[in-house]
């Protein structure tokens, strides 16, 4: 009986470590500055912490001078940061959706297909990826969309929240898109704008290095719960080949 109750307790616990715990979550891997949190619409604002996980309903908040960092994924192929003076709402994991009503998020996201769909609404548009890399900010009513690489589409929301057909924006043009939903044409991206780009992916570069220096990443800890998980079974079995009580955790029976 023992064995068969090891076995499924084995089964249970690989099945939740071999699925991501990203799956209905994104992490916090870096915050700068003054970053507040609500888990849940009834919840209170709390600080954000590194390593904190958030579910759908979430919502973020930045100061001035404050950025923070969200992963989608456990290897850090799809990332947005907030950036300072900046409010999100988690409307969706997977599909990833995010509600920007103000503020603005830079985001790269090269694995679409572990999240299905990435896309940023604003009131008055809404842009997603294609495998790609972009910002959009949201201010007084407008909404500028930027294409730093591959492509994204864009659609503008009327006042009663209807979208309207989708545009394609290429790599190296931004667009933007008024109160009520018309377009303004695309225009090129200015040097200062790529500069920007290149400097946010110079710190998702360092900060993947360093996840992987630490061995902070999620992959990480599943191998070790898996090693150690592994290890208990072993001494289990072996215990109960020798006739022996399991060793158990000392606040009562072991399995």
């Amino acid at each position: 009986m023992k064995r068969a109750f090891n076995f499924l307790v084995f089964t249970a616990v690989v099945l939740l470590f071999s699925s991501s715990v990203f799956a209905q979550s994104v992490k916090i891997v870096d915050l700068k500055g003054k970053v507040l949190v609500k888990k849940e619409p009834s919840a209170d604002w709390q600080k954000a912490k590194v390593n904190m996980l958030l579910e759908s309903s979430a919502e973020i908040k930045t100061d001035k001078k404050a950025i923070c960092t969200l992963a989608f994924d456990e290897e850090l192929k799809n990332i947005m940061t907030i950036k300072e003076n900046s409010q999100v709402k988690l409307e969706s994991i997977v599909p990833a959706q995010v509600f920007l009503p103000e503020g603005r998020v830079f985001s790269l996201i090269e694995n679409l297909s572990a999240i299905e769909k990435f896309e940023v609404r604003t009131p008055t548009a809404i842009a997603g990826a294609r495998g790609t890399g972009f910002s959009v900010e949201s201010l007084n009513g407008q909404t500028l969309a930027s294409c730093y690489k591959d492509f994204v589409y864009v659609m503008g929301l009327d006042k009663q929240g209807n979208t309207g057909e989708a545009k394609e924006l290429a790599e190296k043009f931004g667009i933007t898109i008024n109160p009520d939903g018309s377009w303004d044409g695309p225009f090129g991206l200015s040097p200062e704008a790529m500069k920007e780009w290149q400097d946010f992916i110079g710190y998702l570069e360092s900060l993947r290095g360093d996840g992987q220096d630490e061995g902070d990443s999620l992959q990480g800890l599943q191998d070790e719960s898996k090693e150690s998980l592994g290890d208990s079974l072993y001494q289990n079995r072996r215990a109960e080949e020798e006739g022996r009580e399991p060793p158990g955790d000392g606040t009562g029976d072991g399995l």
